[in-house]
This record gives C-alpha cells, structure tokens and sequence, in this order.
C-alpha cells in the first residue's frame, strides 16, 4: 500500500500548505523509508540550497526522516529531535493505516538556540559543501523557536497527521471492500479469467483458470502468460 494510492499527492500538498501558513515552520511528507512523496514546504534556504545539494547530505536527510517515522511510530507520539544533517530541531508523525506505516509527516527546520560555528562548518565539510561562508550565513537565519511552541506546532502536526490517516484508511477500506466483491465475482464464475500487465506477467487468475492448469493460483501469479500457455500446450 503506498499513501498516494490512497490520498492524492495534490491534496497531501494542499494540506500542507496550509499548515505551514498557520505555523510558518518546513514541512514534508516522507514514505518510510525518508524518500520524498510530496513537495518540499517552506524549506530554509539552508536545507534547500546546502544540506540537500550534495548526495551525502541528502543521504543524511532521508536518513534523518527515516529515523523520524521509526520513532514516532515507535512512541505513538511525534518526537522532536536533531536532524542528522545540520543539527536543525525536526519532529516527525506516521501516517498509519490498519497499523501499516504508509508515510511519515515531517516539519521543522528551526532552532531554540544557535549553533556554533566550528560545528556547523564541521557538519558542512563532512557533507561536501565547499561554500562555507555562504553556508554560515543561511545558518544564522534558520527560525529561532521556543521549545514550547515548538511543542504546540507538533501538536497540531499531530492532528494533521490523524486526519491524513483516517483520509487514507476510509480510501484502503472502500478500495478492499470492492477488490473483495471483485474477487467474489470473479471466481464465481466457471470460465478461465487471467489479467496479464503490458509485459505479459500473469497480475490475477481465478480459481476456474488455476483448475484449468493444475497449479494454486499464487504459483501462477507472477509468471508469464506466453511461458504458461506454451507449456499447456505442449501437454496438450
């Protein structure tokens, strides 16, 4: 199951373009794995033009968002922690369907505190940024934000999260109630059924169709239909 089967991109975007209009705060929506499903929201130019400008940081980045879902999913709550990219304060929410961790909401992008600048040059070099200065400077105007707004901002993310939630499970169970009336149907009747993709790999049979050549259906699922028809043939 992926979260844009389910609830489209274009509305995960109009979402969260609402939310950072109300918080002000970087939003994105991951899928487990930290990989991007929806646009990059009010993003610092600090992460923009820097952290995510090289393939090492932004293999630190999706690995920060991996991190993020694991543990809020973990805890049941959003946590709020470093990014292991440049040190920014993140805080990240599951969006969960049936207890499947289909995506993961993510904001932040802000500081309580400054960071030093020995550190931040450090944390730029290990990523390949040759432009310190210019990496020091969007540093210094990434969001300063307390810790109990930050507090508030994941709470509302929290919230957000839910109702992405429940979008997607409504989705899931309208989807499952109607494949399951489909498969009903399908193996109902006593004619072979087989549905191949564009490359000819066998995507469903019925029950008539698996009788027909002697196999369970999930043996037949997966195999090519050229491959399966030639060697009925040849028995034949």
């Amino acid at each position: 199951i992926h979260l844009p089967d389910l609830v489209s991109t274009e509305k995960l975007d109009q979402i969260l373009q609402g939310f950072t209009a109300v918080t002000g705060v970087a939003c994105i929506i991951a899928d487990p794995n930290g990989w991007p499903i929806t646009q990059a929201h009010n993003f610092t130019p600090l992460c923009q033009r820097y952290c995510r400008s090289t393939r090492e940081g932004r293999r630190k980045c999706y690995q920060s968002d991996r991190f993020g879902g694991l543990e809020s999913a973990r805890l049941g709550e959003p946590p709020i922690y470093p990014c292991m990219n440049a040190g920014l304060l993140d805080c990240a929410a599951p969006v969960l369907v049936e207890g499947c961790h289909l995506a993961t909401v993510l904001c932040g992008q802000v500081l309580e505190e400054p960071i030093k600048e020995d550190v931040a040059a450090e944390r730029a070099r290990a990523i390949g940024i040759r432009n310190i200065d210019g990496y020091l400077e969007e540093l210094a105007k990434v969001p300063l934000m307390t810790s109990e707004r930050l507090l508030n901002v994941a709470g509302l993310m929290s919230v957000i999260t839910k109702t992405i939630s429940e979008l997607a499970l409504g989705k899931y169970r309208l989807h499952k109630h109607s494949q399951d009336y489909l498969n009903r149907l399908i193996n109902s009747v006593s004619d072979c059924i087989i549905s191949a993709n564009a490359d000819g790999i066998i995507a469903m049979i019925n029950e008539s169709g698996a009788k027909m050549f002697g196999s369970d259906k999930t043996e037949l699922i997966g195999q090519s239909i050229a491959n399966l028809l030639s060697d009925k043939t040849s028995k034949g």
